[in-house]
Order: C-alpha cells, then structure tokens, then sequence
C-alpha cells in the first residue's frame, strides 16, 4: 500500500511540473485538467510519456494512478 501512495505521488508531482496543475478529474472515460491558461485539456500520450520520462514508470500504470488521483 504504501508502494502506491508513494508512485502515486511521484506520478502527481511528475504531473504537476508539466501541467502547472495539481489536480485531475475523470469523466467519460477521459481524464482532464485545466492548463495554465484556463482551458480545459485531456490527458495524452504525450503528456503520459513526458510523465514517464520523469518516473520510468510503464504509460498504463501512469494512466491507471492518474485515474485514481482523478476520482
């Protein structure tokens, strides 16, 4: 348990240093965010992979804990 809260929080500070944003929102199968200009964006591959660049941990993993930290 404590593995996940730990990747868990470096996939949320991963996030956040790319986004400028600490928080996320799952709706519709899509998780979402709002970047620093005020508009609404959803989570990529791209911004996945920068995430992974930053953890090394696998994009699916990086999607699952988003999804969590989301809801």
């Amino acid at each position: 348990m404590i593995d996940n809260y730990e990747n868990k929080v470096s996939v949320l500070n991963a996030f956040s240093s790319i986004t400028g944003n600490n928080w996320c929102v799952y709706d519709k199968g899509e998780i979402y965010y709002v970047d620093g200009d005020g508009y609404e964006q959803t989570v990529d591959d791209v911004l996945v992979s920068q995430i992974h660049s930053l953890t090394s941990f696998d994009d699916w993993y990086i999607k699952e804990l988003l999804v969590d930290l989301a809801e």
